[in-house]
């Protein structure tokens, strides 16, 4: 598995990819990436017939930092991103679900404003922290 969108891939290589898409304006391509901030970088080259998305996993940056899930940016910095893109047509993917704040999360979604959310569980059985929080 990989990410195009991961900072180590250039840009030439990602805009050939959307080049090809962009052939096919009948179909639709979903992509997927935990560092949305490439869609900013590379706004201007992606296609109408493109469907972005992200995975956010939870609202607290330092289970990443300290859990080693993922080399992923911070969960925060893929918010930030995916709340700026203005873009029709965008998807966040909560998996595997981790500990999080609820309402922080729920604002999260709204503000992104996805046209789905697709909610996973723990696909590889790590037995990650899953717990949501509530703050009445």
């Amino acid at each position: 598995m990989g990410d195009m969108f991961a900072d180590v891939i250039p840009s030439a290589w990602i805009k050939q990819v959307l080049n090809y898409v962009r052939q096919f304006s009948e179909a639709d391509f979903l992509f997927m990436t935990k560092n949305p901030k490439r869609y900013l970088e590379l706004y201007q080259h992606i296609p109408e017939n493109a469907i972005l998305g992200a995975t956010i996993e939870t609202t607290n940056d330092e289970i990443i930092q300290t859990d080693k899930v993922s080399n992923a940016p911070l969960p925060s910095l893929r918010y930030d991103a995916m709340k700026t893109l203005d873009w029709k047509r965008k998807i966040v993917s909560i998996e595997p679900i981790l500990d999080f704040e609820l309402k922080t999360f729920t604002k999260w979604i709204e503000d992104i404003n996805p046209f789905l959310v697709y909610i996973g569980y723990d696909n590889y059985y790590h037995k990650l922290r899953n717990h949501i929080k509530t703050n009445n």
